[in-house]
């Protein structure tokens, strides 16, 4: 799992000009924006070196047939609704955020703001003659200590060594956010990890302090989870036996 780090303003800008209605009134201009920094866009976690492709592929597309699809151009007048809805479109093909929990959505930025829908990601909006929609996109799952304790698999996931290795996860009762697990490496030896809460993808960290387990070794690492999809992944280091190991262990529930 690589760290999301989406910093960027992403922007789709039409121009509509309509045929002017009876009352003379016509579409001047058209514009939608979509600001997606503090969202992590998953499960389709984008890399950072992929920032400056990836940045314009998240839009707004939109429907003027009451949801039943949706188009990048809308053709509209002046007191026509229509439906706005949030994407991400890369290469593989569109994907609807929306069908990921993850999310929370703001349209109040909008000018005019939505008639319906403004939590969503879908808003109702009337066509006026000057229009600029924008919507901020980001994560909202509360932290919780709780969540990261039971029976996990971590995956192992370099040079050194790979393999499915069971772990069941506690919280010391002095400090919820200190998780041992009782696995580490497959030793069937205790690590402990502490979780730094943070409801921020750009913040969600982890880290191994320098440790001697049972068996001699010294454990530690660091890497970051994600709250609101239950997952994690830490950069490990194991120093016995006069050797140095190193591994990405990727975390899931069982």
């Amino acid at each position: 799992m690589i760290k999301r780090i989406f910093g960027c303003l992403v922007v789709l800008a039409t121009f509509i000009i309509s045929c002017k209605e009876d009352d003379g009134r016509i579409v001047n201009t058209f514009s939608a924006q979509v600001e997606a920094s503090n969202s992590s866009i998953a499960p389709l976690f984008i890399p950072a070196s992929s920032l400056i492709s990836e940045k314009y592929k998240v839009i707004v597309v939109f429907s003027t047939d009451g949801g039943a699809s949706y188009v990048d151009y809308p053709l509209l007048k002046p007191g026509d609704s229509y439906k706005a809805k949030v994407v991400y479109r890369p290469a593989s093909g569109e994907v609807e955020l929306g069908k990921d929990a993850c999310f929370k959505y703001d349209w109040s930025g909008s000018n005019p703001v939505p008639t319906a829908g403004a939590t969503g990601d879908v808003a109702d909006f009337v066509m006026q003659d000057d229009n600029a929609i924008s919507v901020t996109v980001s994560d909202y799952a509360a932290y919780s200590a709780g969540a990261w304790t039971g029976d996990w698999v971590g995956t192992e996931d370099g040079a050194c060594c790979s393999g499915d290795d069971p772990n069941t996860l506690t919280a010391d009762p002095a400090d919820p956010n200190k998780i041992t697990m009782d696995n580490w490496w497959a030793d069937g030896v205790d690590v402990y990890m502490v979780f730094n809460p943070s409801t921020n993808v750009i913040d969600q960290t982890i880290t191994i302090p320098e440790q001697t387990t049972s068996e001699g070794g010294v454990a530690s690492g660091s890497g970051t989870y994600d709250q609101c999809r239950g997952t994690f992944v830490v950069a490990s280091k194991y120093v016995i036996g006069g050797k140095t190991y190193t591994w990405n262990y990727e975390f899931a529930k069982e």
